[in-house]
């Protein structure tokens, strides 16, 4: 149970990074079309963190929805959860990259937009609590994982043992 509400608060904060993220992309879209900026790398970037979210999302939740089917399993179990942890890095990259080079624009006096510092330093903040989530709930599942291989070790009982036969 504890793993499936874990799931529900990851999924909800990836939803909101990607909202903001989605935010920032159509707000680049409208100052592109009036001339505001020409930065591509700003647009490419908010592209991919928007992609990266949503294969985020789509993994935890379909993750969520096997676990719910099958339970722990030991033999498909993975033990590690290198997939969420790589996407968040890279996510996190491309964020912090973002946050640094406003500060950067800001230093240089080429821009004095608050709210862009504001959702991105968000952002951020938002994807550190959605990590801890994640660590929190592939804990659980890894606790819940060894609770059903202790509990079938259990029930089968102890292994036969082989006597030997004196001859």
């Amino acid at each position: 149970m504890q793993v499936e509400v874990y799931s529900r608060w990851e999924i909800a904060l990836a939803g909101v990074i990607l909202l903001l993220a989605l935010a920032e992309l159509l707000s680049l879209v409208i100052a592109r079309k009036r001339g505001l900026t020409h930065n591509i790398s700003r647009l490419v970037s908010h592209f991919a963190l928007s992609l990266l979210l949503l294969v985020y999302i789509a993994l935890t939740w379909i993750w969520k929805e096997s676990l719910a089917l099958t339970g722990p399993s030991r033999s498909e179990a993975p033990t590690a959860n290198w997939t969420y942890l790589l996407l968040a890095a890279v996510i996190g990259i491309l964020v912090s990259r973002e946050v640094l080079s406003h500060l950067r624009a800001r230093r240089q006096g080429l821009t004095r937009n608050l709210s862009r510092l504001v959702t991105h330093l968000a952002m951020l903040i938002l994807l550190l609590v959605m990590v801890g989530i994640n660590l929190a709930k592939w804990d659980a599942y890894l606790q819940r994982l060894e609770e059903t291989y202790q509990e079938s070790l259990t029930a089968a009982g102890p292994a036969p043992t082989r006597s030997r036969a004196s001859g």
